[in-house]
């Protein structure tokens, strides 16, 4: 038995945790994307400056 908990999982999963890591950071550029440009085309709408815009 391994003497903490993160070096048991390191131990028996290691690949999958990289593979894990790899797919999150490179999910967090769409992500940002996906979620902030709605965001701009609602505060904008909801602010109204510049109506109509040319």
């Amino acid at each position: 038995m391994e003497k903490s908990l993160f070096s048991f999982i390191w131990k028996y999963s290691a690949r999958q945790q990289i593979f894990i890591l790899l797919v999150t950071v490179l999910s967090y550029p769409v992500v940002y994307v996906l979620l902030e440009l709605p965001k701009l085309i609602v505060n904008d709408a909801v602010q109204g400056d510049d109506f109509p815009a040319p």
